[in-house]
């Protein structure tokens, strides 16, 4: 049974900051006309409103999002967003050495190992749990069998190959259930099957897009509106990950950055990435809200070889099952 979701079409008090539903024609915590305000969120957004409500997360982890973004997404895009997740969240680690490997001819390797974050015991959604699956038995695992075991979940040599089953499996077919995608009926016996965005799930789709939209003015907000750039930061989290940001820039938001304060509901009067990243099982209250979220990306020291570990594996490998 798909879940009842609640209906996003709302405004927010350009006065207060509350959020009305849309047929509203008065704010119900002032009083102000709505009607004749500038309250619809795209129009409050970036506006210098002192919200008093709590902050509203869409709960979504990155690769949640980018399949909502594009239904026809690669699933072992969505295997490297959830792992670099998991990495900048501190659930895992990855630490990385060189190591003298041959017999008569000595060279130098890199060896990468995955391990235990100090925030390993946090709450996890079902396709996040099978990246910490594998370190209840290992402490630390080199970062190839890592992914092998990982893959071991869910790869199969009858079916769809093991990325896009991780798609369909633990993406998709959750997100059907809470109500964002829903199968299209079949036109016949040979049709493949074919889904869509239900009527919420696009309404998350334009909220999403409508955070990440701002990535185009970082650069310049960097420098004119640094309180602006260090919200923007806060509100995607971890979504960082689907824009197109290379390390050096990486590297110079976080030095610009560093000792910007920045209350993140003035800006954004919702985020991307779950609370429970934040504060656990309790409630964020957007007051002098500051998650200093670039100080994650020092993990991206270790991802020279990320995108050759998954590659390694396209296609299927060795050893999968028993």
């Amino acid at each position: 049974m798909v879940n009842e979701k609640p209906n996003l079409d709302s405004s927010f008090c350009s006065k207060c900051g509350t959020e009305n539903p849309s047929y509203a024609a008065f704010c119900m915590e002032c009083g102000i006309d709505l009607k004749n305000t500038t309250s619809d969120l795209k129009e409050t957004k970036g506006q210098n409103l002192n919200l008093s409500r709590e902050m509203e997360s869409l709960e979504l982890s990155p690769a949640e999002s980018f399949l909502l973004l594009d239904l026809d997404a690669d699933g072992k895009e969505m295997l490297k967003l959830t792992m670099l997740d998991l990495l900048a969240r501190q659930v895992i680690r990855m630490d990385t050495w060189e190591e003298e490997t041959g017999l008569l001819v000595k060279k130098p390797t890199i060896i990468h190992e995955v391990g235990r974050g100090k925030n390993f015991q946090t709450d996890l959604k079902p396709h996040e749990e099978l990246f910490r699956k594998p370190l209840y038995i290992y402490k630390e695992i080199k970062i190839q069998e890592y992914i092998k075991t990982v893959l071991k979940e869910f790869s199969s040599t009858f079916s769809a190959s093991q990325f896009s089953r991780f798609k369909n499996i633990y993406i998709r077919t959750p997100l059907i259930e809470e109500g964002y995608i829903e199968n299209v009926k079949k036109q016949g016996i040979t049709s493949r099957e074919k889904y869509q965005l239900t009527d919420y799930g696009r309404q998350v789709r334009e909220r999403i897009k409508d955070v990440l939209d701002d990535a185009d003015n970082l650069g310049k907000w960097v420098d004119t509106e640094p309180e602006r750039a260090k919200a923007f930061i806060s509100a995607i989290g971890t979504h960082i990950f689907i824009l197109n940001y290379d390390l050096d820039t990486l590297r110079f938001l976080k030095n610009r950055l560093a000792g910007v304060k920045s209350q993140t509901a003035k800006f954004y009067p919702y985020y991307l990435y779950p609370a429970s990243f934040l504060v656990g099982r309790g409630k964020l209250m957007d007051d002098e809200f500051d998650m200093d979220v670039i100080d994650s990306f020092e993990y991206f020291e270790s991802f020279d070889s990320f995108d050759d570990v998954f590659d390694s594996f396209d296609g299927g490998f060795d050893g999968v099952g028993g």
